[in-house]
Formats: C-alpha cells, structure tokens, sequence
C-alpha cells in the first residue's frame, strides 16, 4: 500500500481549526464526500482465459440489493432464482462491499476503480470527471460495442456517467398511478432488444434496476408474493422486509429475461456476466431505514457473483473481502486492456493476500470514513458529531458492541496497523481533491459558489487524529474562512466559533472585496443562503416516502421516515 504525507499541521494558522466540529456550513460544501475504497483480498478463485475472449460482458446492477435477502445467498425466501442459476456456473463473492453507500459514489467507483473524490463522482453536485478513463471507455476504445440502459437519476450523461457509451438509455421514471423509478421490466425491454440487435458478442452491457429501492413500485404478481403467514399480519419491519423480499424477486425475474436473450443469440458461453449491487440498505438495524450515512455492514455489502466466458474457472464460493472497485482490473486482465497505474482495485482473479478496505462517506450532513482488516473494523464519524468505534466482526457481526475509541487513547485490542492504514488512507482520500465547491440556492433564488484552494497542511477533516487534535483549541476561538462566496461579486467570511465549538451566525462577519463589512439586510440574505444554522437537506421526497411507508402500514403513522438516495 502506497503511503501518503500529509504534510505537518500547523495549529498556527486557525482555518484548519474551522474543518473538525462546526455544526454549520460543512454540510453544504461538500468538504469531504468521501469514497469507499475496497481493497480485497481473496483466493485465487479463477484462471484468466489463455486468450482475450470475444465477449460479452454484462453487468446487471440490482440497486439497494442485500446479499443476505438473496436465496442465492442462503436466504429462506426464492427471492432470486435467476441468480441461484447463474451462481451455480460462476463465483459467488461472500464478502463484497461497495465503496460507498449511495450511487452516484459507488458506480463512480465501479466504472473508474478509483476513489470517488478521484473519480468527481463524490456528492450531488459531482460528475466523473472527464479526464478520468472509464471501464466503458476502455472497450469502446478496442471498437466494442457499449451500451447502458439505467433507471437512477445519479447515473446520467448530466453526471457524466455516459461518456464512453455508443447507446446510454436513462429510462423515464414515469408510470401511471406512480411517481417514483420504473419497475425493472422497462428498463430490461430495451436492454433485450439491444442483445438480440447484436450480430456481434463484442459488446459491453450494463443494465441498472431499481426494485429493492423505496418507494417500492411492485406489480400485481409480484405484490402476491411470498405471504407472511395465515391469519397474522407482520410486523412493521416484517412488512417492510416482506415487500423488498417481493421486489427483489421481481428485479431477478427481469434478470432471468436478459439471460434468456443472451443464450438465444449464442452469446451466453461466451460471456463474462456480473450480477451485483451498488449499496445495501437499513432496516432499523442501527436506528434508522434507508442508506447514504452509515458505513454498517447493511449498508456496504453487497452481492457480487462473476461468471467467466466459456467456463473458464468456478468456483462455488469465495470467502475472502472484495470490492466493487476491483471490477475494472478485472475486465482488464480478462479483456486485455490497459490497466492504470491510478486504479486502486485489483483483480478478483488473483488479489494479493492481507488487504485493506477503506470506506467514505460525505452525504447530506453524514461525513464519516472507515476502515476494515480480517474481522476488525473501524468507523469514525467526522460529522455531525465526532466518535469512532472499533468493532470485531466475527464476536459482533450486526455491529452492535463497538468499542469506543476516544481522543488520545488507543484501542482496547491490538490493532494500531489497523489504524495507522485508516489514517494513510484517509490521507489519500482527502489529497483526492484540493477544490472545495458549495453551491446553494437560497429563498430569494440567488446562487452562490464557495471555492477554497487548500495546500497539503490545511486540508480539512483530514483524518480522526487531526479532528482529536483541533477539537479542543477550535472553542472560542476566531479564524478566516480561506475562500470568497461569489454572487455577482466576492465576499469573505470571518468565522468566530463559541465555547462550544459552534458557530452562531451572530459570530459570522461578511466582508466585500475593499475589505468593508457588509450588514443589515444584503448580510442577512448572504448568510440565508450560506445556511449558517446546522442544516436540514430540503428534500421534496423524504415526506412522500413516509407516507408511502405508512399508506403501506410499515411506519404506523407514528415514525418520520428519513428519506436516503
């Protein structure tokens, strides 16, 4: 593992202070939207092909998919019966994590094999960026074909995800009688008829489902399934558990259409398919329903079960950590396309042994970063409030025992490798990206952009030991934002921070760019728009989404859903 400086703090220059706890601004910058990067170690569970072959490769991307809810996986239910069929000629991954717990993060890993503030695909606002190769770029650039067929908002050419794609299909989301994404069926209906379009098996698919994501859109067949019992009605979260059961199965029926298509056309022996998740999903197991702010097993774990063309290798299970970002070297080494030096994933084929996952996550409000080696796993959460916990994952794999890890003191087990890695990587993580863009349209409609360009001392939340060191000095103390707000003309702030650590909007001074204070009304309207209260992400979905759940008895009228991506 590379080992990055991060150059010495210098507790002299107050702007640093201003990253560790405010409760204000940080959120809407988008400082630190951090990136899982999951490096995995497994046995050589396959042999790469003595020759390139000539496709195809499919990857059928089940969104908010969890292993443990898949029969594939053990689970009771039939819930995925075209996947038991493809694992039972592939390699089922027992272990897989994406690299972040939202979409738009964890596709921008999948395609790039690179952390998401690397890849630009960190926070809402973020896009791949364009200078950074894509696994679809890489077989359009050998003359294949590549086509996508998607049904997320976070993965369209507005977010830079189609570069690299002779045919990129972001399906409408609109159903009668529903608001929310299609049912799989519309989106596999063109993937099929692109497959059975092909004269050639030189083609790279990628097909994204929606079902398991809530607000759950199930159709008449798949709403009868899988009864909770005669004569009881379940619990809220076995209802809950019951319709994503329902909804899973009914993404894997859409799956078992494409592999019927793909045999029909000659092209299944041939291919390399991936069948896999981008995040997992909450059920209460940590206090809350959904994904997007936890780095809990339930969140980061996904399926991933890879068959290779012309059965090449199998093997039936695969015990050891893998990541989503080992999918492009994957391709690469089986394809024959070139690998970058950049890349931060390696082949499932055959990993090196002893590896380390690094997790990130900087979404709405939730910043916070892990690390996990064998069965020991570290979380720390930078934002909005900072802990770190230590768990052992083969005493307490639900994470429910986690020992504290304080400022100052060291683990109660031995694991300062462990923690030394979190801080290296944390390290390379936030050296990802030196601009720090917030964008906020306030009440009145108006724009403003806040750019700071930060050297290697001063960048923020740098990693857990950096926040332990601030914590205390930032109370009461005063400092410099080190960057302008821009709406038709520069602004900068100086921040005073209380007893507390906390900045009040009373101790936020405004100046234009001669230097004079700004006040009265244009400092209110700046500082409205800045947010300086902690900050609650406006978000027209999250109420709906309650009342779906309570129209559907899971919330009983009684729990405020919190909306996740």
């Amino acid at each position: 593992m590379d080992r990055v400086s991060t150059g010495p703090a210098n507790p002299a220059i107050p702007a640093v202070n201003w990253t560790v706890r405010p409760r204000v601004l940080l959120p809407r910058m988008g400082l630190t939207r951090i990136a899982i990067l999951a490096v995995a170690l497994i046995s050589p569970a396959a042999v790469a092909p003595a020759a390139p072959p000539d496709g195809p490769v499919v990857i059928f991307l089940v969104d908010t998919l969890r292993p443990d809810r898949m029969s594939a996986y053990g689970a009771p239910r039939a819930t995925t019966p075209a996947a038991d069929a493809l694992a039972r000629e592939a390699t089922v991954f027992d272990h897989a994590y994406a690299l972040s717990s939202w979409t738009r993060a964890s596709v921008g890993t999948l395609f790039t094999s690179l952390l998401p503030a690397a890849s630009g695909a960190l926070d809402r606002n973020g896009k791949l960026d364009p200078a950074v190769p894509t696994l679809p770029q890489l077989f359009h650039d050998r003359g294949w074909k590549t086509a996508a067929f998607v049904g997320n908002a976070n993965i369209t050419a507005q977010t830079g995800f189609s570069r690299g794609f002779d045919v990129f299909d972001s399906v409408d989301a609109t159903e009668p009688g529903f608001e929310g994404h299609p049912r799989a069926r519309v989106i596999v209906d063109p993937a099929v008829r692109f497959v059975q379009g092909q004269k050639s098996p030189r083609f790279l698919l990628y097909v994204h489902v929606l079902d398991p994501h809530l607000p759950f859109n199930l159709d008449a067949t798949s709403s009868a399934r899988f009864a909770a019992g005669a004569g009881r009605r379940p619990n809220e979260p076995e209802a809950l558990f019951l319709d994503y059961d329902r909804a899973v199965r009914q993404a894997d029926d859409q799956f078992a259409r494409l592999v019927a298509a793909l045999r029909a056309k000659g092209f299944w022996e041939r291919a390399t398919v991936l069948y896999t998740s981008d995040h997992g999903e909450e059920f209460y197991e940590h206090g809350g329903r959904g994904h997007g702010d936890s780095l809990h097993e339930e969140q980061v774990r996904v399926p991933l079960i890879l068959k290779l063309p012309g059965g090449t290798a199998r093997v039936e299970r695969a015990h050891d950590l893998v990541s989503l970002a080992d999918v492009a070297p994957t391709l690469a080494e089986i394809y024959g396309l070139p690998r970058h030096a950049a890349w931060i994933g390696a082949s499932l084929l055959a990993p090196p042994p002893g590896r380390l996952l690094y997790f990130t996550e900087d979404l709405d409000g939730d910043r916070l970063y892990a690390a996990r080696q064998g069965t020991k796993k570290v979380v720390a959460r930078l934002y909005p409030r900072l802990e770190a916990r230590l768990y052992d994952l083969a005493r307490d794999p639900g994470e429910k025992a986690g020992g504290e890890i304080a400022c100052g003191t060291q683990p109660a087990f031995g694991t300062g490798e462990l923690m030394a890695a979190l801080e290296t990587w944390r390290a390379r993580d936030v050296s990802a990206f030196s601009r720090i863009d917030f964008e906020k349209t306030g009440a009145e409609a108006v724009r403003f952009v806040l750019t700071m360009a930060l050297p290697s001392d001063l960048q923020p939340f740098l990693t857990l030991n950096e926040a332990c060191r601030y914590e205390s000095s930032i109370r009461g103390s005063a400092f410099t934002l080190q960057g302008d707000i821009h709406a038709g003309e520069s602004f900068r702030l100086s921040i005073a921070a209380d007893e507390r650590g906390e900045i009040p909007p009373h101790r936020l001074t405004v100046f234009d760019h001669a230097g004079n204070v700004v006040t009265g009304a244009r400092r209110d309207a700046l500082l409205r728009s800045v947010r300086v209260e902690r900050p609650v992400m406006p978000d027209t979905e999250s109420e709906e989404d309650a009342n779906k759940l309570r129209n559907l008895g899971y919330l009983g009228g009684a729990t405020q859903a919190k909306k996740k991506p």
